[in-house]
């Protein structure tokens, strides 16, 4: 069981990790729950205990659904579709993937809460020991099928682009490597800029082989295949 400590600091991260991705100043926060600056950071900090009544008015100011900063404290899932898919459920995911500007390797991190099926992306994190310092959150949900693992989510901050992923089932004894990881397609959707598609590699475990992770990013032929076979719509008339 987590200690008291380690509950409020983890909870003051997904707080400040959301107040940023929403661009909201600290001293702009504090003026709204009429808190002192030096309170609010320490509510950051974990080092001190936030009321639920603080923390309703945080949450609301930030236009945030708490239960996505909260721990998962159901376990079960008390429907007939979840159940079903059970074995292919993951509290949390390691995406990676590769961008040619500035030749960098992103990685994102993504908790789910397979009860209530909510599900967050924390997108280009910067650091695995603190995976709420990220560049955007994504807000959404996670969708198990019998092939595939799907996450679709909205980015808290302007322009509120849509991003969707999709991978094969982790535990699928079929997948294309028996390794730890999956290749997987990711998509943002957006009428401000242009709709990107890349491939991105997906683990249960962070992965710490860079080179593995650069061998393993471009299209194989099978992958594209798979790619067209995956995502496809027909048109009837």
């Amino acid at each position: 069981m987590k200690s008291t400590n380690s509950f409020y600091e983890t909870l003051g991260l997904k707080l400040r990790a959301c107040r940023k991705a929403k661009n909201v100043t600290l001293a702009e926060l504090a003026e709204n729950l009429n808190k002192s600056l030096s309170t609010v950071s320490k509510y950051e900090k974990g080092e001190i205990a936030i009321d639920v009544e603080v923390l309703a008015d945080y949450c609301a100011y930030l236009d945030l659904d708490m239960a996505y900063i909260l721990p998962v404290t159901k376990k079960t899932a008390q429907n007939t579709k979840m159940e079903r898919y059970q074995e292919h459920s993951i509290d949390q995911l390691y995406v990676y993937f590769y961008k040619p500007e500035g030749n960098l390797l992103r990685t994102c991190v993504i908790e789910n809460n397979n009860a209530t099926l909510k599900a967050v992306m924390y997108y280009d994190v910067h650091d695995l020991s603190d995976i709420y310092d990220c560049s955007f959150i994504y807000f959404g949900k996670v969708v198990y099928t019998d092939t595939n693992i799907y996450f679709v989510g909205q980015n808290a901050a302007p322009p509120y682009d849509i991003l969707t992923l999709s991978i094969p089932n982790m535990s699928s004894p079929n997948s294309s490597t028996g390794k730890g990881y999956r290749p997987g397609l990711m998509n943002t959707l957006t009428f401000y800029y242009q709709m990107v598609s890349i491939k991105c590699i997906v683990s249960r475990e962070p992965i710490t082989d860079k080179k593995l992770l650069l061998d393993k990013l471009p299209l194989t032929p099978e992958e594209i295949k798979w790619v067209k076979n995956s995502n496809v719509f027909n048109i009837f008339i």
